[in-house]
């Protein structure tokens, strides 16, 4: 893979933000716990992309534009198939589809490959989690959406290590 990396677009968190996540993990859940410096919402996952790539996806960041909204995250949820514990949206803000349709839409017209999977807004909190039961969150944590970015992920014996690339902030 010399001279590529692997990328993908996603929101980040603000530090309160991130505070108040590490706080909704059920005491009883065990698994492996996700580092809060990892704690993000993909957008788009690109995966290994070249330098050419990595300006066609700039590209294709530039012409998306979403005025900044409010994502409320209170729901803890569970894919069993994956043992995936997880906090997102009841309900996903029109301007947050916007962005993640207009961010797919435009990677197609750069012709950049990403993974198709239907859009689930969520932040993974414990991979490998015991069972949990869906719920919603006590107190909900507010997120002030102002842009997106593009991140690097590296693998290792001690998990993914991210690096922000480039970012793109909201605009009406």
């Amino acid at each position: 893979m010399d001279g590529m990396q692997r990328v993908f677009l996603a929101l980040w968190p603000s530090t309160p933000v991130v505070e108040r996540l590490r706080t909704v993990v059920p005491l009883h859940v065990s698994g492996r716990h996700m580092r809060p410096d990892t704690f993000h919402m993909t957008l788009a996952f690109i995966g290994a992309a070249d330098e050419d790539c990595l300006e066609r996806i700039a590209t294709a960041a530039d012409s998306v534009q979403v005025p900044p909204f409010t994502l409320r995250l209170d729901h803890l949820g569970y894919w069993a198939g994956n043992h995936i514990l997880w906090a997102g949206p009841s309900r996903s803000p029109r301007e947050l589809l916007e962005l993640a349709g207009g961010l797919r839409d435009a990677l197609d017209a750069q012709a950049v490959s990403y993974e198709p999977h239907r859009f689930t807004p969520h932040v993974t909190l414990v991979r490998n989690a015991s069972a949990v039961v869906p719920a919603r969150l006590s107190e909900p944590i507010d997120w002030d959406v102002a842009g997106w970015c593009l991140v690097s992920s590296r693998p290792d014996a001690h998990g993914p290590h991210y690096e922000l690339l480039a970012r793109w902030h909201c605009r009406p």
